[in-house]
């Protein structure tokens, strides 16, 4: 009886291996390649709802946006936040951090980076944009149509614009 449970859990833990290399693999794949998960449609309006919010933290900067979605207990957030951190000088765009019901800790670290952050502490903005896989970049033009999407750790997989 032991044994066999033993082999229930040797074989989740195979499992769950199995998709770790698989998020992993889809990470690093070429862009072209990829299937889209989620998020806004690329080429449409970004919801009202989020656009309006973007726009007013903006402060009238006219330059393309990019939307970076992401989570607390995400590994590949954290490395895009580290990413962020590092860039910071470069970015030659705006950059809004949306995230979910963050913790006190997490919005504090968020802050650090400095740059414009929305807290959706409803989960009506990921919603609207359906949001379904973090992290999630999402680069809008000036008026606020969705150029480009990425689920991706590094802000250096959008295109220039």
């Amino acid at each position: 009886m032991v044994n066999e449970a033993l082999q229930w859990v040797a074989l989740a833990a195979v499992f769950l291996l199995l998709l770790g290399i698989y998020r992993q693999l889809a990470l690093v794949t070429p862009a072209p390649n990829r299937v889209e998960t989620g998020g806004p449609t690329v080429g449409r309006r970004l919801p009202d709802g989020i656009w309006k919010r973007v726009r007013s933290l903006q402060q009238g900067d006219e330059r393309d946006a990019v939307i970076a979605f992401v989570t607390e207990g995400c590994q590949g957030c954290s490395r895009l936040l580290a990413s962020i951190d590092r860039q910071r000088p470069s970015l030659e765009h705006g950059l809004v951090l949306v995230a979910r019901k963050p913790s006190d800790e997490f919005a504090e670290l968020l802050a650090k980076l400095g740059h414009p952050i929305i807290e959706d502490l409803n989960g009506d903005l990921w919603q609207q944009a359906h949001v379904t896989a973090t992290p999630l970049l999402v680069r809008i033009t000036s008026d606020g149509t969705v150029a480009q999407k990425e689920v991706a750790n590094d802000l250096a997989v959008l295109a220039p614009a």
